[in-house]
C-alpha cells in the first residue's frame, strides 16, 4: 500500500514543469494575489511601491 502524504498531486499529474515556465507561473501567481485580494495590504504598499515600481520604472526607461 502506498503511503500517503500531507502534500497532494500537483495539478498537473505530478510531471515538472520546464524551467522556463516557471518565471511565467510566478508572476502570474503574484500579480494575481494582488487582483484576488490575497496580498496582505503592508506587503502591497511596502514591498511593492518602494521596490518594485522603482526597479520597474528603470528597466522600462529608454536607454542613452
Amino acid at each position: 500500500m502506498p503511503e500517503e502524504t500531507d502534500h497532494p498531486l500537483p495539478k498537473n499529474g505530478g510531471k515538472r514543469q520546464p524551467s522556463g515556465v516557471r518565471p511565467i507561473l510566478a508572476v502570474k501567481g503574484f500579480i494575481l494575489s494582488r487582483w484576488r485580494g490575497e496580498a496582505p495590504l503592508a506587503t502591497v504598499f511596502w514591498r511593492d511601491s518602494s521596490v518594485i515600481d522603482p526597479t520597474t520604472s528603470i528597466a522600462a526607461s529608454p536607454g542613452e
